[in-house]
């Protein structure tokens, strides 16, 4: 899953190291770790806002209107590996709305004092079907990819593959992060404008990223190497007595560098300060659970890193101080921790974290992933200012969390002048706005050919299970009053939608 544009790690690094690569020089500015904490927080509000005023449409119901503060992506339809024109295809997809039926939940308050309350979800169970003649005398078998939009962390919502009936198993195929950057307040041509992420949010976004079919080969390629040298500095084993006067006992590792041969990656700190001029560069880590008396709820020291690429630091300084802005005078001298140094590549480090922190996911295809983020906008790659700190935290948790493209792959065996059918059945969040006139529109939306290479002589789409929903504007033709709850669709219609909301209880 190469990018075009992968650079070079700093210094001299040797060219094997990373394929197609060139040199690239990776600059910290002080600034850059309060700003990037403070994205996380700002995407979620001022980020969805951009270019919109306060709301997420931009005019009324036509298509090309459609501009979502959280979009969810159109269903996409299924594709094979190599196009096979003996093989023709009839497709129906089915937005089953039971979700929106409310259900009772209760819970206990902690005094022993249960509540009960009246719920439901903004979901839809969608049901992709496929049904795949063989036009052949002899039996096919195809490599097929259902691609749907989502994230690595949201595995609960990935489709359910089913061949005439039978639950199979699909290999994973992600594609790189779809989305983009953008500044601080939204704008996309500001002095720093890739400090937050910006999501796609609109169908043509998505149908601009995979029209041609670059992106789906980039899921499917090669990912970066990184048999990368690095030097490791592990700090662990923290030694803290007792100061009351300290609210936050505070460790910090500080040295200097040349920042045009040296990178330094780091995992576990918390904060830091970096210096470009001057090559001051600091790392530090709150402490306050290592105090022993503190609450043993609190009491899970967490080992951090220093990864270093290019020239090693040398000479370094550990000190302790009170609180977490390590001010001059504000020393602890009972605050301390062992440092172990050792050397390894990038790659082996990366899998030894994401196997140890991050157990609940694939490790291969984090580390995979992640490769591919910092050597396309990461430290190892072009100049993203939101990855300048180097954050192999931050970095790790937007790779579990970016949306994507994510390819499921299968076998698929045709009988000889037979048909088999293909199901996807998977649970799809309204796509929403916050606030605005729109807010309380819930949106879903298909789209007919994009990036399939399959022979379709018929697609159809039908609701269900939709007695508590009402649709507000759409393109596909349902009537629900009329009962009109199945509907062919025009091949030449790229993208299907609708939105609905729940229907109000008198």
């Amino acid at each position: 899953m190469n990018s075009d544009d992968i650079l070079d790690v700093i210094g001299s690094t040797e060219d094997k190291f990373v394929k197609d690569a060139k040199s690239k020089v990776v600059r910290f500015p002080a600034w850059a770790k309060a700003l990037t904490a403070a994205c996380i927080i700002l995407i979620i509000g001022i980020g969805f806002f951009r270019n919109m005023g306060m709301g997420g449409k931009a005019g009324g119901g036509a298509d090309h209107d459609l501009v979502y503060m959280a979009y969810e992506g159109p269903r996409l339809p299924l594709t094979l590996a190599e196009e096979n024109s003996s093989i023709t295809a009839e497709r129906n997809v089915d937005f089953d709305f039971s979700p929106y039926i409310p259900y009772e939940e209760s819970f206990d308050d902690g005094t022993g004092e249960i509540y009960t309350y009246t719920h439901y979800d903004s979901k839809a169970i969608v049901t992709d079907s496929y049904v795949l003649t063989n036009h052949t005398s002899e039996d096919v078998t195809v490599k097929a990819y259902y691609p749907f939009m989502g994230t690595i962390s949201r595995s609960e919502d990935y489709p359910e593959i089913s061949v005439d009936g039978e639950i199979i198993d699909a290999t994973i195929n992600a594609g790189p992060y779809i989305g983009g950057f953008m500044g601080v307040w939204g704008g996309e041509n500001q002095e720093y404008g890739t400090d937050n992420l910006r999501p796609l949010d609109s169908f043509e976004g998505v149908a601009q990223r995979l029209s041609d079919g670059t992106y789906q080969k980039c899921a499917f390629d090669s990912f970066p190497s990184l048999d990368i040298p690095v030097v490791v500095y592990k700090m662990h084993d923290y030694v803290y007595t007792t100061n009351e006067d300290a609210e936050n006992p505070t460790l910090q590792m500080s040295f200097y560098i040349d920042y045009d041969k040296t990178s330094v990656l780091s995992y576990g700190f918390n904060g830091g300060t970096r210096d470009t001029e001057t090559g001051y560069s600091a790392h530090h880590n709150g402490a306050i659970e290592y105090r022993p008396n503190a609450d043993p709820r609190f009491q899970h020291p967490q080992d951090a890193y220093l990864v270093v690429v290019g020239d090693d630091i040398g000479v370094y300084t550990i000190q302790g101080y009170k609180d977490g802005g390590c001010d001059k005078g504000e020393e602890l001298d009972d605050l301390g921790c062992t440092i172990t140094r050792y050397e390894t590549t990038l790659g082996e480090f990366l899998y030894g974290i994401l196997s140890e922190d991050s157990a609940d996911y694939d490790t291969q295809l984090l580390l995979n992933l992640t490769a591919e983020l910092i050597t396309t906008y990461g430290p190892l790659g072009e100049n993203v200012s939101r990855y300048d700190w180097c954050d192999l935290d931050l970095i790790i948790a937007e790779v579990k969390n970016h949306g994507r493209v994510i390819y499921f792959e299968f076998d698929v065996t045709i009988p000889a002048g037979e048909s088999v059918t293909v199901s996807a059945v998977m649970p799809v969040s309204a796509s929403i706005d916050y606030v605005g006139d729109d807010k309380g529109r819930d949106g879903y939306d298909m789209a007919t050919l994009l990036g399939s290479n399959l022979t379709f002589t018929s697609q159809t789409a039908s609701i269900s299970n939709y007695g508590e929903i009402e649709i507000l504007a759409q393109n596909f033709g349902f009537d629900i009053d009329l009962g009109i709850d199945s509907v062919t669709l025009d091949l030449n219609t790229p993208h299907y939608w609708m939105e609905i909301r729940k229907k109000v209880t008198e």
